[in-house]
C-alpha cells in the first residue's frame, strides 16, 4: 500500500478533495464567524491575541455551537462520499496491479485499517471516536493501539523500569510460584484460551505482569483468582507482538506491564469491590451514563437489556 509521511495515499487525496470542496470552504466561513461572535462577546478583538489554550477552547465551542446545523451536515456527507470513493478507488486499483490473494471486501477493511491507525497515531486524543465502535468487533492491529493509547501511563512504566534495574528481586512476588502455577493451570485448562496454550511468551508475559503488579501492593494476601483473569485479555491483544518459543523482550514486558497496572489501578470501586453499598451511588452513576448512551446510539436494545435483567431494579428504572 502506498503510503506518504505514514499515511495512506488514498487518504491523503481524500483529504486534498476535502480542502477543494465548496462545503469544507462553507463549513470555514461558518466558523470563522462563530469563532468572531466568541470573540466579540468576550471582548477580544483579535484570535491571535489569545494564548494557545485559548486559541483551542475557542476552536472548541465555535465547532460544537455549529455542529448539527446545514453546512456542517453537508460536510458530513461530502466528507463520508469522498472517503467511500477514494478506500474504493485504491481497492479497485490494488485489485487490477497488484493481484492479491484477498477478497475485495477483506482489502476494503485492511485499507480502512491502515487509514485508521495513521490518524490515531497522528492524534492519539482523538482516542475517544473509538466509541463509534461500541459492541463492534476490531481488528487486532486497532486493538493493540487503542488498548496502548487509554491505558498509557509513564509513571507506571517509569517506576517498573527502574525497580528491574535497580532492584530486580522487588519485581518478583514472595508468591510467584504459586502464581506461575495458576497462570499455567489457567492456560492449559480454560478452552477459551485454546489459542493462547503453548506459548512460552503469553505464559511469561501473564506469569511476570502479575507477579510485579502482586509485589508492588505490598500485601500478605495472595492474588485472588479472578486477577489471573484479569491479565490474559492484556497478553491476548499484544498476542502478536509475542513469540511462542520465547518470553518477552525487555521493552514488550514494559509495555504489558504498564497497561495491567494502568487498568487495575483505574478500575472503579464497585467493580474492585462488588457489592458493597459503599459504591452504590457510584454503581448508579455508570449504569445512567451507559443507559444514555444506549438510548441515543442504540435504542434497539434498550429493551432487550430490560427484558433480560427486570430483576435489576437499578438498570430497569435507568432504562
Amino acid at each position: 500500500m502506498a503510503t506518504t509521511h505514514g499515511y495512506p495515499r488514498w487518504l491523503l487525496d481524500c483529504k486534498q478533495h476535502i480542502g477543494d470542496s465548496k462545503e469544507w470552504n462553507a463549513f470555514l466561513r461558518e466558523l470563522h464567524d462563530a469563532i468572531q461572535q466568541q470573540l466579540t462577546e468576550s471582548h477580544v478583538q483579535y484570535f491571535t491575541d489569545l494564548s494557545e489554550p485559548e486559541k483551542d477552547l475557542f476552536m472548541q465551542r465555535a465547532t460544537k455551537a455549529i455542529e448539527g446545523g446545514s453546512v456542517s451536515g453537508s460536510l458530513y456527507k461530502k466528507v463520508s462520499l469522498l472517503l467511500d470513493q477514494g478506500l474504493n478507488e485504491e481497492v479497485s486499483r490494488q485489485l487490477l496491479e497488484d493481484s492479491p490473494a484477498d477478497t475485495k471486501s477483506d482489502m476494503v477493511i485492511d485499507n480502512a485499517e491502515e487509514g485508521a491507525i495513521s490518524l490515531l497515531k497522528k492524534w492519539p486524543d482523538m482516542k475517544y471516536k473509538l466509541q463509534v465502535c461500541l459492541n463492534q468487533p476490531l481488528t487486532v492491529n486497532i486493538r493493540h493501539l487503542a488498548w496502548k493509547l487509554y491505558l498509557t501511563n509513564t509513571k507506571a512504566r517509569k517506576k517498573y523500569v527502574d525497580l528491574l534495574n535497580s532492584n530486580p528481586r522487588s519485581c518478583i512476588s514472595k508468591y510467584d510460584y504459586d502464581i506461575s502455577q495458576k497462570c499455567e493451570q489457567l492456560l492449559n485448562s480454560e478452552p477459551t484460551f485454546v489459542d493462547l496454550e503453548g506459548s512460552k511468551g503469553v505464559f511469561y508475559g501473564l506469569k511476570a505482569i502479575l507477579s510485579y503488579y502482586h509485589a508492588i501492593q505490598v500485601t500478605k494476601s495472595r492474588l485472588p483468582d479472578v486477577e489471573h483473569l484479569l491479565g490474559v485479555p492484556i497478553l491476548m491483544v499484544a498476542t502478536p507482538n509475542l513469540s511462542r518459543r520465547d518470553p518477552p523482550n525487555s521493552s514488550v514486558m514494559a509495555l504489558l506491564v504498564e497497561e495491567f497496572v494502568t487498568f487495575m489501578e483505574s478500575r472503579p470501586g464497585f467493580v474492585v469491590d462488588s457489592g458493597s453499598q459503599d459504591h452504590e451511588q457510584e454503581m448508579r452513576g455508570f449504569v445512567d451514563k451507559v443507559a444514555r448512551y444506549l438510548k441515543e446510539k442504540y435504542p434497539d436494545t434498550v429493551p432487550i437489556i430490560t427484558e433480560k435483567f427486570t430483576p435489576s431494579k437499578g438498570i430497569v428504572v435507568l432504562l
